[in-house]
């Protein structure tokens, strides 16, 4: 008997399982002070954050995981937006309290 015709190539055991890579995003710990320079999952997060909020003057900034001058303007705006205390640009508990009340961010950051 020729198994061919039905056991053709499309049965799932005769095709390569794929097992997607883990899902990693990145997270912003509570109690993490973020500021100019700084690097790392934290800083992409806030960004990705800024990036989906549709706020003038923060929405669209580039998610790269550096903190540079226009992740630090985002910040000072979004401060100014949300009349939270301008403090040169340096995104603490109170930013992050507020993506989180927002709904940019969940609370494991």
């Amino acid at each position: 008997m020729d198994v061919s015709a039905v056991f053709d190539d499309a049965w799932p055991h005769r095709v390569a399982v794929h097992t997607p890579a883990p899902i990693t995003s990145p997270k912003w710990p509570s109690g993490l002070v973020l500021q100019l320079g700084n690097k790392g999952n934290a800083v992409e997060a806030l960004q990705r954050a800024f990036h989906d909020s549709g706020l003038r003057g923060v929405r669209g900034i580039t998610y790269d995981g550096v903190f540079g001058e226009e992740t630090q303007a985002a910040v000072r705006n979004f401060e100014q937006l949300e009349t939270l205390t301008v403090d040169f640009g340096i995104a603490g508990s109170q930013v992050r309290a507020r993506l989180i009340s927002l709904g940019l961010m969940n609370s494991a950051g």
